[in-house]
């Protein structure tokens, strides 16, 4: 099933949450023909967001090329 993107000139707009995003990028895969190479790192942390966002921000200001995305669940702490 397609589902419609939001688009504004070359710019796609995604859902930020992991499973919405796949689903989505993954029923409109033929709007993205151009090959680009990523490294991709995941980092779990119990901190809050706040916490370390400044961090974060001086990162991507040090290095433009660089995308940080932020992703919060809800869990049941971890035992």
């Amino acid at each position: 099933m397609k589902v419609p993107l939001v688009q504004v000139e070359n710019l796609f707009i995604l859902p930020g949450i992991p499973q919405l995003f796949e689903k989505m990028l993954s029923a409109n895969i033929d709007n993205f023909t151009e090959s680009v190479e990523v490294d991709r790192k995941l980092v779990y942390t119990d901190l809050y967001e706040g916490e370390f966002s400044l961090v974060l921000k001086e990162i991507v200001k040090k290095y433009p090329n660089v995308s940080i995305g932020s992703y919060p669940t809800i869990e049941k702490e971890r035992g």
